[in-house]
């Protein structure tokens, strides 16, 4: 019989039939004795440790969490606005002071600022690559902010929900393809560490 053990590999451990006769719960002293003692302090030790690593998050992926967390959202709000009793929840999640113009922009911002300062071996991040990233986020701001307005015109008016389908859709597609100019194991920490 063995233990595992995250430091030594498999410890192994006197075999329960080759104890004492009379089912004596303490081992004899001698060898059994102490390997029985260390497997269980390694034993308590390895069910004390914590069964996933602390995530440890490069400066980027602290950047990202925000635009994570609204790509996260409105994934969800294009879920939401299908169903007119969910439209609440959907228009409080658009009235976060995160979708307030400047403060997404700042989020949106710091991601392409950082990323053009992390890029590989090549010097940096083309210019023309960080213009794409700005105008993909321009884009999914003013998708967003049409769908707010749309979800606030029809929570007091009675009308065709088709435009709010089509803006929920383009914020969120939008969304991808800003995603799509980033590295995806960033992006995938970022998710992690957001569960």
């Amino acid at each position: 019989l063995a233990i595992a053990s995250p430091t030594q590999g498999l410890v192994p451990v006197s075999n329960p039939s080759q104890s004492s006769r009379n089912h004596d719960v303490t081992p004899s002293s001698g060898p059994d004795r102490r390997v029985f003692l260390q497997s269980a302090a390694l034993l308590s030790t390895t069910l004390l440790m914590p069964t996933t690593p602390a995530l440890a998050m490069t400066e980027f992926q602290k950047v990202l969490l925000p635009v994570v967390r609204i790509s996260n959202e409105l994934a969800e709000i294009k879920t939401l606005v299908r169903e007119k009793s969910n439209w609440s929840k959907a228009l409080a999640l658009l009235q976060d002071a995160k979708y307030e113009k400047a403060n997404f922009k700042k989020a949106f911002n710091q991601v392409g600022d950082n990323f053009a300062g992390n890029a590989g071996a090549d010097g940096g991040t083309p210019k023309n690559e960080q213009t794409v990233a700005y105008m993909a986020r321009n884009e999914i701001l003013t998708r967003t902010e049409d769908l707010r307005a749309e979800l606030e015109y029809l929570i007091k008016n009675e009308d065709d929900t088709a435009d709010l389908y089509k803006y929920a859709d383009s914020a969120a597609t939008a969304m991808g393809r800003y995603l799509g100019l980033l590295p995806p194991a960033e992006i995938d920490q970022a998710r992690l560490a957001l569960r």
